[in-house]
């Protein structure tokens, strides 16, 4: 009984230490979310670790398809020094076929008998070398298709981590420009707090007015008015192009009226005197 008493007193400290854990660790989960998603700077760090861990494993990537690169590499020049040697050994082959048939006429059998052993050897090792070239043009093909696919995602990869940057400037947009729209709903509806507002709150606010005047400033010294001439613009060739249309349609009626009306004066003026 006590035994039993025991057991379960230690299975229930189990279950408090593992309890104790998972709520620690989601804590800490917790935290370094709101680290990462409760500021533009969180994001922008986010964002840049991120970045930082898919560099290293696509040079992780990159440096193994280069190791493959070079096996294949290594097989194209055994696969070519095979040919060359290949190409040796037949001739010597059909050297050593030449002399055993003259010896063999001439009746010299020591002789063709060590000219048979030569041809032998040659077309002996003629034969590994198909049988090794055939398995290194498997290979390579094979390992082509792998290298093809491989370097294809690792373009894809990279275009990824190109594109991480501009995703984390339009995130931190999103984020500043929702935050500013919630403040703004609630100061409407009159529900904002605020907490210490001196002077150094006061001083950004007045520089984040500034530029904000100095930027609409801008746009209406410059782009509204070259936005407008290019409507302008394009409402000039819009006309244009619909009163070409319309002189067109004329004329194809005109040619058609005239076309239709042709045949009958024809016929007036065929018709016999009386």
């Amino acid at each position: 009984m006590a035994q039993g008493g025991f057991s379960r007193f230690w299975q229930a400290i189990k279950r408090l230490i593992t309890f104790k854990f998972l709520y620690e660790s989601k804590r800490i989960d917790e935290k370094a979310e709101a680290i990462f998603t409760k500021s533009p700077d969180g994001i922008k760090a986010g964002y840049d670790l991120t970045k930082e861990k898919w560099v290293t494993q696509y040079r992780d990537l990159r440096d193994a398809i280069a190791n493959l690169l070079e096996l294949q590499e290594q097989r194209q020049i055994r696969l070519e020094k095979s040919e060359k040697e290949e190409n040796e050994l037949i001739e010597k082959r059909e050297g050593a076929l030449t002399l055993f048939e003259k010896t063999q006429a001439e009746g010299n059998l020591e002789e063709a008998k060590k000219h048979e052993a030569a041809f032998n050897r040659f077309h002996s090792r003629i034969e590994e070398i198909d049988k090794m070239q055939e398995e290194l043009l498997q290979e390579i093909t094979e390992n082509g298709k792998e290298l093809a696919n491989y370097k294809l995602r690792l373009t894809e990869f990279q275009n990824q981590i190109k594109e991480l940057e501009e995703e984390k400037q339009e995130a931190v947009a999103d984020f500043v420009s929702s935050q500013k729209t919630i403040e703004l709903n609630e100061r409407l509806s009159g529900i904002a707090t605020s907490l210490d507002s001196g002077p150094l709150a006061a001083i950004q606010k007045r520089r984040n007015e500034l530029k904000a005047q100095a930027k609409l400033s801008s746009e209406l010294a410059g782009t509204d008015v070259a936005f407008q001439d290019l409507q302008y613009e394009k409402a000039g060739k819009s006309t244009a192009g619909e009163s070409a249309m319309a002189k067109m349609l004329a004329e194809r009626k005109a040619k058609q009226k005239e076309a239709e009306e042709k045949p009958v004066q024809e016929k007036i003026e065929d018709r016999p005197e009386i």
